[in-house]
């Protein structure tokens, strides 16, 4: 078997017993093909971690790579191996990833999340209602972009969504408050009129394509992400705005709010606790302040309740 059928056996396991989406088998295939071709041998038996050291130092020369995508690669490629070793087509290799400092997290403001949307709103059209109220039901629910775009009408059950197409494959729901309730129909209501105007049939999508060639189509990922970076540049937003800083954002409040880390783990869809704990640990900083203020009003009860009694 050729090393380039052994790759074609592992991301056909990967599809079949990870559960893994195309988009991410995608990226496996070129997170390891960046390897084998940079590798360029015939047996992988023949493969050492001389080998791995040495494509370490071709991808920390590569200018226009960073030390997350860099890991990333280096995690695909192990998980390869282990899986090839597991076959008998090489022998063990022990691969460890770089040190990476975790990048800032940084949610949005009650005050920044007004401006974009009062960016987004500054035209009345349908395609910014509806991007309007992707924004705040990424907001609201924390689900992921892919996830939202995905939805279908019947996935709306009166406060609950049904998130079908997930991640890890594993259906889960996302809850909508009253005022996201309102917002959604509000968006339902034009996107009827709008329907019914241009005479198009129903064809189930949540979020459509207001204009052009594919109107009334389900509206693109790629689209939508341009169009939330605009508004935050419309906005003048200091820092980077994207469907995942709603996620972010979400999270955040969740956690500020009182909501516990294993509710928050359900609800994001997270396999394992890992990123919720990391939410926990950066938010610190905002219950920090609510420390520092709640103990400063303690102190100065402390001095009056306390005064120094003279002789």
């Amino acid at each position: 078997m050729t090393v380039d059928e052994q790759l074609e056996r592992y991301l056909k396991k990967c599809a079949a017993r990870g559960g893994c989406g195309e988009r991410t088998i995608q990226n496996y295939r070129i997170n390891l093909l960046t390897f084998l071709n940079w590798w360029n041998g015939s047996d992988l038996k023949q493969l050492t971690e001389d080998d791995i050291d040495d494509y370490i130092i071709y991808l920390q020369e590569l200018d226009a790579i960073g030390l997350t995508t860099l890991n990333n690669k280096l995690r695909d490629l192990r998980a390869f191996l282990k899986y090839a070793h597991s076959r008998g087509w090489c022998e063990k290799i022990s691969i460890k990833l770089l040190n990476v400092q975790e990048p800032d997290i940084v949610p949005l403001t009650d005050g920044q999340l007004k401006e974009i949307y009062d960016a987004c709103m500054m035209k009345k059209t349908l395609d910014r209602y509806r991007d309007y109220t992707i924004m705040r039901l990424l907001e609201e629910t924390g689900i992921r972009i892919n996830e939202c775009l995905n939805l279908k009408l019947d996935d709306i059950e009166g406060n609950v969504v049904k998130l079908r197409q997930t991640k890890n494959k594993k259906a889960r729901e996302a809850y909508l408050t009253p005022a996201m309730k309102k917002d959604l129909n509000l968006y339902l209501e034009a996107r009827h009129r709008f329907m019914v105007t241009n005479e198009m049939k129903n064809n189930g999508n949540l979020w459509i394509v207001t204009k052009g060639p594919t109107m009334g189509q389900s509206v693109a990922i790629g689209t939508v992400q341009e169009r939330i970076r605009e508004y935050g540049r419309l906005a003048g937003i200091p820092v980077r705005v994207s469907p995942h800083t709603f996620r972010h954002t979400f999270a955040r409040n969740f956690l500020m709010a009182g909501g516990d880390m294993f509710t928050l783990q359900e609800l994001l869809g997270h396999a394992t606790l890992e990123m919720v704990r990391r939410y926990v640990r950066l938010f610190n900083r905002d219950r920090q302040v609510n420390y520092f203020k709640t103990m400063e009003n303690h102190q100065r009860n402390k001095k009056r309740n306390n005064k120094p009694k003279f002789p």
